[in-house]
């Protein structure tokens, strides 16, 4: 499963969805994360603006999820319309500690959101 880590500083899931610069990009499986790629988008400068929040989406175009600070609700419609699952971190974590947690609740017990994820993507332990 592809997800997104939107991040101000690149070791913080600590980032507003339509204000990050950075997306880290993993690959996420029972066995652990493997990071794929940092990619970087333009900030959207007026929040009802479809085409800068498409531009946006586009750039995460291949995750299933994406994890952020906040998120306005335009974005998260569109971003739901597209099949992305949006996660709102009431608190910044440290990406590594946010990857483990997420990693565990695969493996123990996985909300229904990742369960239909992995169902769909029939995702199996490496």
């Amino acid at each position: 499963m592809r997800i997104a880590l939107c991040s101000k500083t690149m070791e913080f899931v600590d980032g507003n969805f339509n204000k990050s610069k950075y997306f880290m990009i993993y690959d996420i499986t029972t066995a652990g994360a493997q990071f794929v790629e940092i990619r970087e988008a333009k900030p959207i400068e007026r929040i009802l603006d479809e085409d800068e929040i498409n531009e946006r989406i586009d750039v995460i175009h291949d995750c299933k999820m994406v994890f952020c600070g906040h998120i306005p609700r335009t974005s998260k419609a569109r971003l739901l319309n597209r099949g992305i699952f949006t996660v709102w971190m009431r608190h910044q974590k440290e990406v590594g500690e946010m990857l483990e947690e997420l990693i565990n609740h695969i493996r123990i017990n996985p909300p229904p959101v990742i369960r239909k994820i992995l169902t769909e993507e029939k995702l199996r332990e490496v």
